[in-house]
Formats: structure tokens, sequence, C-alpha cells
């Protein structure tokens, strides 16, 4: 392989991993929006059903996953979204 060629695919491969974890950022952004729709419309259900005390939340939060090594993986870290209670 040429240096020259080497060099033109890393380059590619910084774009590409700026490209995904700005998709990233955005499916999680959109993922936030429908947990608090989700939410609201649970709650209009729990109303019809007499249940209008009742509370529902949806809690996403991130954490640092371990690092993958395989032959689809790049070798970095990955972030994974947590769902859970808030005080979980």
């Amino acid at each position: 392989m040429c240096l020259l060629q080497q060099e033109e695919w890393e380059a590619q491969l910084e774009i590409l991993k700026r490209e995904l974890q700005r998709d990233v950022i955005e499916l999680s952004r959109r993922r936030r929006e429908a947990a608090g729709r989700m939410g609201s419309g649970v709650e209009s259900c729990l109303k019809d059903l007499s249940m209008s005390r009742s509370h529902f939340d949806v809690c996403i939060t991130w954490r640092e996953a371990k690092e993958v090594r395989d032959a689809g993986s790049l070798g970095s870290t990955l972030y994974e979204e947590e769902r859970g209670s808030p005080g979980e």
C-alpha cells in the first residue's frame, strides 16, 4: 500500500468518525424527544383508566461502554444509552 493512499484512507476514516458521532448524537436527541411524547401519551391513557394521579417517566442516560475490538470495530470507546429509573 502506498503511503499517500494510506494517508487518504486515514483522512476519510476521520471524516466518517465525525459523521458517525454527529449522527449518533442526533439519534439520541430524537430518542429523548420520543421518550417525552411517549410519557405524555402513557399518562393520558392512565387518566382514561381513572389513574390520573399516576406518573410515568422515561429516563435515558449515557454510560461508557467497554471497548470493543473485533473485525467490525474500530476499537473506539463506545457509548450506550442506558434506560431505567432516575434513581437507579
